[in-house]
């Protein structure tokens, strides 16, 4: 899904770059537990119960609302990705 590449960019950027997310939530959660993986964790913990639900509905559930479940996930989270990462290029 879209948001893998979130899930790194946000991680090395915070990490590495001293990028601060614009989010509310993920800056939460960075306070809250201290440390700047907690966000990569959790994002990835829910991407991959996402992945192994459609993975076992595709079977039963209808062709076209299985994919158009997946355009969703993906169409909400590239743009995160897309803006963070362009936000660290360019050192905003």
């Amino acid at each position: 899904m879209a948001s893998c590449g979130t899930l790194a960019q946000n991680l090395i950027g915070v990490t590495f770059l001293g990028y601060s997310p614009k989010l509310v939530v993920t800056n939460l959660v960075y306070q809250a537990t201290g440390f700047a993986g907690s966000t990569f964790v959790l994002k990835l913990v829910v991407t991959v119960g996402i992945v192994w639900y459609l993975a076992d509905a595709k079977e039963e559930m209808n062709h076209t609302w299985w994919w158009l479940m997946t355009f969703f996930i993906g169409a909400i989270g590239l743009p995160m990705g897309v803006r963070g990462s362009l936000r660290m290029l360019l050192g905003a």
